[in-house]
């Protein structure tokens, strides 16, 4: 017996890639941390060990977790 599954393709696109003294950011601005969300930032961290993944939720908060 065979079971043919479909598998929707996950997607991630964030706001920013950003650059500050030769560390390159990845910047996303959320409101709030939706389930969808919280999947594909695991996702990323696995698939992306060595990148730096920011997420705030406005441009205190960001610079904060820059600088």
């Amino acid at each position: 017996m065979s079971i043919k599954e479909n598998i929707r393709k996950i997607e991630y696109e964030a706001d920013f890639l950003v650059t500050v003294e030769g560390d390159v950011y990845i910047i996303d601005f959320k409101g709030v941390e939706t389930t969808d969300f919280k999947l594909k930032r695991k996702i990323f961290e696995k698939r992306y060990p060595d990148e730096i993944l920011v997420v705030a939720k406005n441009m205190k908060e960001l610079r904060l977790a820059i600088f």
